[in-house]
């Protein structure tokens, strides 16, 4: 499947682009298929499932390609060369803060990670599917799972590069990726991209009464390892956010826009994409948006007096949390109906992390702010990130990751602000992690504190806390 940007297919793109956390094992599990086929992977076998899942696609879509795309065996080194390619323009708005000098180190790394995973990826450079078979035997052989090379997984996922070569020769919808300014819209734009390619095959494959085929493959996307305990879970379903927010909330998003019986559906979305991760969610929303609730707080201010003691020598990188995210991070610790109550008075959520530019990952320092709806709902908010905290205590005992010791303290600030204090003890393999959490609210707004390995004392959180209320007190 896809994550392009000018890039091509392959179930693991959108990890390449938003996600280097996601384990080796998590992404093989993506490519587990149903049904075992012994037959040899050839140029002739792929070129035979391409014509037959041509005529569909057309069928179904209602256009027809320019020319077919090509569809070859090709070799890992060449499609990391692609990847290269396509990776390095996009580097200056996923690295902001990075020197430009450093853009082309950076994405040779990503391409060589990603590209000893892809099994599949099309190009728009070369309008050309290419498929590795070494890198399919290879995850074969390491999974003892023959069903990676089945008939019907290869013809799920050459009918979905298929309709990224549609959509890119009738459409010209690569040409969004480098019109992008922040990861959010990058975000949306892969959205759109895996969306509208899962929601026409599955279609396809529907019409074909093949369904339970496609709904099986899809199942696997967000598939976890057997046997992960509590944490591994938790952290697992993070890594792999931005996969379920491409590929199974972008389909969502087609097949809501679907439903409204509008047949431009497909080119309305394309040519005016939603400006928010959140109306990607709400397919209902694109025709009839709802009236503005008001004007939306400006948290920058807020976010450069947290940032500023952390000077230059420490990257910055701001994105929009979208309720897809919040629900995730909430996972099932906390009662579903609970997390549907508190995002229906959310305004908006934004966050801002931080980590050395020498040692990037070795330290984090991370703050979120929400503005709700009403000081009652940032209440409720800040009541249910704290039994987020506790229930993760209660089951995250056990395990290669688990949480040996934590602490919580309910205080005043020097100003007289409510703050709760959480200090947790990680043990990972080979190391132990201090991780401490500050919740505090206010008025209607929420703030999250996290510092992961990072140097922090209560004093020192508590007067930034003070100092962040102080500065969002102004913007009331």
């Amino acid at each position: 499947m896809a994550a392009h940007s000018k890039r091509g297919g392959s179930r693991f793109r959108s990890a390449f682009r938003y996600n280097s956390g996601m384990t080796l094992l998590q992404l093989l599990l993506i490519v587990c298929s149903l049904q075992a086929d012994p037959a040899p992977l050839t140029e002739e076998r792929l070129k035979a499932i391409s014509r037959d899942a041509i005529v569909d696609v057309e069928r179904t879509s209602a256009r027809r390609f320019v020319k077919p795309p090509r569809i070859k065996i090709s070799g890992r080194e060449e499609v990391e060369g692609i990847l290269v390619e396509e990776i390095l323009p996009q580097l200056k708005v996923m690295m902001p803060d990075a020197p430009p000098e450093n853009f082309p180190a950076a994405a040779r790394q990503q391409a060589r990670m990603f590209g000893a995973l892809l099994v599949a990826k099309y190009s728009v450079r070369d309008d050309c599917i290419h498929v590795i078979p070494e890198t399919i035997n290879r995850l074969a052989e390491l999974l003892q799972a023959p069903a990676f090379k089945s008939e019907g997984t290869l013809r799920v996922i050459v009918t979905h590069e298929l309709v990224h070569a549609l959509d890119g020769q009738t459409m010209k919808v690569f040409d969004r990726i480098p019109e992008a300014k922040t990861s959010t819209e990058l975000e949306i734009v892969n959205a759109l991209l895996e969306g509208h390619a899962q929601h026409l095959t599955r279609r396809i494959f529907a019409e074909r009464k093949e369904v339970e085929l496609f709904d099986g493959y899809e199942r696997l996307i967000l598939a976890g390892a057997p046997g992960q305990s509590e944490a591994e879970k938790a952290l697992a379903a993070l890594a792999t956010q931005s996969l379920k927010f491409a590929y199974l909330d972008g389909r969502a998003f087609f097949d809501g826009l679907a439903k409204s019986g509008k047949a431009s559906f497909v080119a309305d979305a394309f040519k005016n994409p939603p400006k928010e991760k959140n109306g990607i969610l709400h397919p209902e929303r694109f025709y009839d948006a709802p009236a503005a609730a008001g004007p939306v707080t400006d948290l920058e201010p807020a976010f450069e007096a947290f940032a500023a003691p952390y000077k230059e020598t420490w990257s910055r990188n701001k994105s929009d949390i979208d309720e897809s995210s919040l629900r995730t991070a909430f996972g099932d610790f906390v009662e579903a109906k609970a997390v549907d109550e508190a995002l229906k008075t959310l305004v908006s959520a934004r966050t801002i992390a931080l980590t050395p530019k020498s040692a990037p990952g070795s330290r984090l320092v991370i703050l979120l702010l929400g503005e709700h709806k009403d000081a009652a709902a940032a209440v409720r908010f800040h009541d249910l990130s704290i039994a987020l905290s506790r229930a993760k205590d209660e089951r995250m005992k056990t395990g290669a990751i688990r949480i040996v010791k934590s602490e919580s303290e309910t205080t005043k600030t020097p100003a007289g602000h409510p703050l709760t204090l959480i200090t947790k003890t990680l043990a990972v393999p080979g190391q132990e992690v201090v991780v401490r959490t500050a919740c505090s609210a206010r008025g209607g707004f929420n703030l999250e504190m996290i510092f992961s390995n990072a140097e922090s004392t209560p004093e020192g959180i508590a007067g930034t806390v003070d100092q962040l209320w102080s500065v969002l007190k102004k913007k009331e």
